[in-house]
This record gives C-alpha cells, structure tokens and sequence, in this order.
C-alpha cells in the first residue's frame, strides 16, 4: 500500500507520506500528544475532506483564541513582565506596574490548545529560517533544539518544516523569461528613480498581475500602486478586495500614507499571515509608516526589530530604510540612488531634514575645523618662531622668552605636552654646542694656517727678491729682451708683468734698463741713417737723370713722391693686416712688410724707413709675446707638436727682425 493515502480518524487529516505516523493536527494522550494516522479506504475520502475542512475551521478559531492570550501575557506597554510558563500549559505572569505588583493568572490550557500555540510558534521559527524551500545545516540544528524544547513529536515538526519549505518555493515560483525581463526592467526604473519609466511599469504590472498569480508580481505590483496611486489603492482595496498578503500589506502603507485611521487595521490583519510570511516584515513596515509621518524615534525602534528575516522582495525597500536610519549624516551627505525612489515618495520630509542636518553638521564641523585649525596653526607658528629666536639668540632662553611673550608656564607645557617640540629644542641645542666647538676648531686651525702661511710668505718673498735681482742683472744684458731673458731664468712673463705692476722699484729699475738700451738702438739707428744719407741723394740723383729724357724736372720729384706713397700703400696695407695673434698669415703680412723695408732700403730710402721699421718692431715684439704665451701653453699640456711648431714661427720673425738690423 506505498501508494495508499493515510487519514486522522480524529479530524480527517489526509496525506500521501505514508513514512508520517501521526497527526500534526489532533491532541491525544498517546504518543507524546499526537493521534495515529490510519490508512484510508478509496470511499471515505469526500467524508474525511469535509471533516478536515470542519475541524480546521474550528482550529483557526481557536488559534486565534490562543494568539490573543499569547498577546496579552507577553504585552510590554511601559510595565516590566515577570515569566509565562506558556509552554507548560500554566500561564501566570507577574506584571510590576509602578509600585504595584499585579498577577495575572490564567486557566491552564488544554492538551490540544497547547499543541496548538506549540505548533505556530514552532511554524513561525521555521518561515525565519527557511529560505525559498532551503534550509540550512545550522538552523535544522536550531529548529531540532526548539522542537525539544516545545515537546513536539519528530512526525509533527517534520511535517510543519515541509509545508513551510513548499510555502517558501510556491511563494518563488520561477518567471517565465518574458515575466523575468519584465520584472528586471521595472526594477531598474525603480533603482535609476525614472519617474515616467515607473509610471508605465505600474501598467505593465496589472497587466502581468491579471495573468500571473506569482508572489514576486503581486508584492512589486501593489508596491507602485500603493506608492503611485494610494487613494485609487484604497478605492480597490475597499471594493475589489483579494485574499492577498501583499495588497493587505501595502495597503497599510497607502492608508498611512492618506491618513486615513483605517491603517491600523489593516496592520492588525497582517497578524493572521505571520505564519505565512516572515514576522520581521511587520517590523518593516511598522518603520516605513513612522518615517512616513517623520517620526524618526518610533521608526528607528522598530527598525531595531528587523534583523534579517523579511521577505526578499522587500529588500529594496529595507535598504532604503537603511540608508536613512543606519547611517551617521554627521558624515555623509547624501543616499545611494538606488534609495532614491523610496526615499522621495515615503520619506522626502525625513530626507530633507536629514539632508539639512548634514548640512548643517558639516558646515558646523568645517568651522569647528578650520578654527581648530586655525588654532593649531597658530601655536605652531608661534612655536616655530620661538624655535627661531631661540636659535639666532643661541639658547638663551631668558631673553627669547622675553621677545617672543611666551610665559614659563607655557614653554614649560610645550616641553611637556609637545614632543615634536621638545625634540627640536634639543637639537637646536646640540646645534648650537657643535657650532661652539666648530667655531673653537676653527679658530684653532686658521691660527695655525695663519702662522704657516706667513712663514711661507716670508719665504715666497725673499725668494722672489733674490729672482727680480738676478732678472734685472740678466735683463740688462740682454739688451731689454724679455723672452730672451725669462727662458735663460725659467721665470714666466706673467710673474714679470706681475713684479712690475706690485713693485714699483722693480718697474723703475727695468723702465731705466729699457731707455738706456732704447738710447743705444736709436743712436745706432740714426748712425746707419747718417752713412745712408749719401746713397738716398744718388738714388735721388738717378731717377732724375734715369727720367730726364721724357720727363720735365719738375715731373721727375712728382714721380719720386709717387714711388714713396706707393711704397707707403703696400707697406700699411701689409701691417695693417698682421692681427698679433702670430698665425702662419700674420707671418706672411709681417715679411711681405719687411720686404718693402728692405727694398726701400736697397734704394737709398732710409730717411723714409724709420718709422716703418719700429711698427715692425712693435708688431714682432706682440707677435714674439704671443708665441711666448702659446709655448708656455703647449709646455704645460706637454705638446711637442705644438712646440716645434712655435718654434718655427718664432725663428721666422727673428729672421726677419734680423735682416732688417733690428
């Protein structure tokens, strides 16, 4: 008979399990309360689904009965209750009420009334911990724990936690994709707050509602209803009523919304459903109706009461609850706009209250900060400048207190409180120790270097002495001649022109030895001048007599006056063009210069050479100064290249100041 349909010979209780023993309906003496399930012949059926239809009515009724005592004892209006031992059957509850103790006592309750109680309180565990037909490990261990506690034989809580279970999937039963796209887009213009979206989705619901009796669509469809369109909601409710948790639900949210007094019977019928739907959806809503008329106390102690068991299409809405109650506006400034709608068809006075709270515990905390700030950065410019004059005075402290107006009692609390502070005191004085000793140190050193130094200026000097001696010996000897003279000695140019501008009796002593040489040349000039006056007189002489024959005696002195400008031309364009710089072409300028001189010379045209001869003198003495300058140059680099290269230059420029008898 696996196949056979087991009855309640009590109330007519039906069910196809044949693994299920007892009744979870019927209260008995045996087997822990519960009646035994018999097999039920094919006829009997109509009669036991009349009887079973019959004793649930009475069932309902006097589970209510029992609710309302549950209600009574367990009240906690501004009183303090003592214990009900409800489960027991004995109910007897001390209530302290002011300074009056007040027992309440009622009759005990009778086996099948406290079967009763026991198996809703142990339904309304299961609808908390059953999620869309599953439940986990940890709440099976939960629920066998109160099912012990409560008494209940394994068959009656088994066969509660199954209905429970088939509850839950029927309440999620899976959408059809068109219902699921559906669904998805409405809730999307409900997360963007799309209020045009919104508005065509509360028609695409009735339409959906009218052909589907889906929980999902129910819940979402007298959600927007209700929130869109209460008052056409209530017109519905009152005349068109549906056996529905969800418009009964709602329908509380949309009287409130009104403020109608009706809304609180419609909360109270929520009551019947409990059993049905998670407690916790109560505490939800009861929230949701208080922050709707702005009462943020009330609503937050509800909303301490919601936990995590609601229904999981109520989730939207709880989150907007979460974002008004569950957060300090001291520190945010605006929700999630995923709360957006919720927020601004139930709660926008709260919102906007909140929003100016923040605004205004913003604005506050950005005065208090900046002030604080503000203070902060005064004592910290007022300790960094003390630091400063603490340093430049060197650790005085008596004066620098005294400059900056700092009392001893402050700097002794910023030593004390201001490690940072502190820190750069002590630094400061290590600082100005290490500068002390710094300063002796070197103090210490340059007097050494001092007495070192002029111990080797003194040297330095007597040598120097003794070297500008034997220059003047061997530059008088040589005839003025300074490269000669500081080869033969090893001693620079620069230091003679250096001895010459700082020793004034060094400079007259070699002034003097350059007249006297200069006396020697040019009487020696004007002696060879004299012996070639004769031969300029018979050049003369030639070319008048050479020219006579087609020239007219005054003709022949303008052509001989001719032949000397020529002369001039070549020889200035010549010097004019050597730079002093004693390159390969100044060289060149400088010959083809005194070639024109020693022409001039092998005409007889000394009177007209003098002074061609000490611009080249003048242009070979820069030139001879410069190469020196480069050989001293190319010594120091160590050239040899160079060197000989300088070398050739000035053996050619002695060459040509020796054939002119420089």
């Amino acid at each position: 008979m696996s196949n056979a349909t087991k009855y309640c010979p009590s109330c007519g209780f039906e069910t196809t399990n044949n693994e299920m023993n007892f009744c979870p309906n019927c209260s008995h003496q045996n087997g822990n309360g519960a009646v035994r399930l018999e097999f039920a012949k094919s006829s009997s059926l109509g009669q036991t689904r009349n009887a079973k239809n019959s004793v649930k009515s009475k069932e309902s009724d006097a589970f209510v009965a029992a609710e309302h005592i549950a209600k009574v004892v367990t009240r906690a209006d501004d009183v303090n209750l003592g214990t009900a031992n409800a489960i027991d059957g004995n109910v007897t509850t001390t209530v302290t009420k002011g300074d009056t103790n007040i027992t309440v006592e009622t009759k005990e309750l009778s086996d099948a009334e406290r079967l009763r109680r026991n198996r809703a309180a142990y339904h309304s565990r299961c609808s908390e911990l059953v999620k869309d037909g599953f439940v986990s490990s940890e709440a099976i261990k939960e629920l066998n724990a109160f099912r012990e506690e409560l008494g209940l034989h394994k068959d009656i809580a088994d066969y509660i936690l199954k209905e429970v279970k088939e509850q839950t999937v029927q309440k999620h039963i899976v959408l059809s994709n068109a219902e699921r796209i559906s669904l998805e887009s409405i809730r999307s213009a409900i997360e963007r707050n799309n209020s045009i979206e919104i508005q065509e989705s509360l028609r695409k619901l009735h339409a959906l509602k009218r052909s589907s009796k889906i929980d999902e669509i129910a819940q979402l469809y007298y959600q927007l209803k209700a929130i869109l369109e209460p008052q056409q909601f209530v017109t519905d409710f009152y005349s068109v009523h549906e056996e529905s948790y969800w418009e009964l639900f709602w329908s509380y949210i949309a009287l409130t919304g009104l403020k109608s007094d009706k809304a609180e019977e419609s909360l109270a019928a929520l009551t019947k459903w409990e059993t049905h739907y998670p407690a916790n959806n109560h505490a939800l809503i009861q929230a949701v109706a208080f922050l709707m008329d702005d009462k943020e106390q009330e609503a937050r102690n509800a909303f301490r009461y919601i936990g995590h068991g609601y229904s999981v299409d109520l989730e939207p809405l709880h989150f907007s609850l979460c974002e008004l109650l569950d957060k300090d506006w001291n520190e945010v400034d605006d929700v999630s706009p995923r709360a957006k709608f919720y927020i601004d068809a139930l709660f926008k006075k709260t919102y906007d209250r909140f929003r100016e709270t923040a605004r205004k515990s913003k604005t506050d905390k950005i005065r208090e900060d900046e002030e604080k700030r503000r203070r902060e950065q005064e004592i910290k410019d007022k300790k960094e400048s003390f630091l400063l004059q603490y340093e430049s005075k060197t650790g005085d402290l008596g004066e620098v207190l005294f400059l900056s107006g700092v009392s001893q009692s402050q700097y002794n609390d910023w030593r004390r409180t201001d490690a940072g502070f502190r820190m750069a005191l002590d630094a400061i004085d290590k600082r100005i120790d290490d500068k002390k000793k710094e300063a002796e140190r070197i103090a210490r050193k340059k007097e050494i270097e001092a007495q070192a130094a002029a111990a080797r200026k003194a040297e330095e000097d007597r040598n120097i002495a003794i070297k500008k001696m034997e220059f003047e010996t061997r530059y008088r000897l040589n005839k003025a001649d300074l490269l000669k003279t500081c080869t033969e000695l090893n001693i620079s140019r620069e230091d003679v022109k250096r001895w010459r501008n700082f020793d004034g009796a060094f400079n007259d002593a070699l002034i003097h030895i350059e007249e006297v040489v200069v006396n020697e040349e040019r009487g020696a000039r004007i002696s060879k001048i004299k012996k070639a006056l004769p031969y300029v007189l018979i050049v003369c002489l030639l070319f008048a007599c050479g020219y006579g024959y087609h020239l007219s005696k005054e003709n022949k002195q303008e052509e001989f006056n001719r032949a000397i400008a020529t002369y001039d031309t070549e020889f200035n364009e010549c010097i004019s063009l050597v730079s002093y710089d004693a390159t390969d072409d100044d060289v060149k300028n400088l010959r083809e210069a005194a070639d024109i001189v020693k022409k001039m010379q092998s005409e007889g045209l000394d009177d007209y050479i003098g002074d061609k001869i000490t611009r080249l003198d003048d242009k070979i003495d820069h030139i001879l100064l410069k190469l020196d300058e480069a050989e001293d140059y190319a010594k120091g680099i160590d050239d040899e290249r160079e060197k000989k290269q300088i070398e050739r230059q000035k053996r050619k420029i002695n060459n040509i100041k020796n054939g002119l008898s420089i």
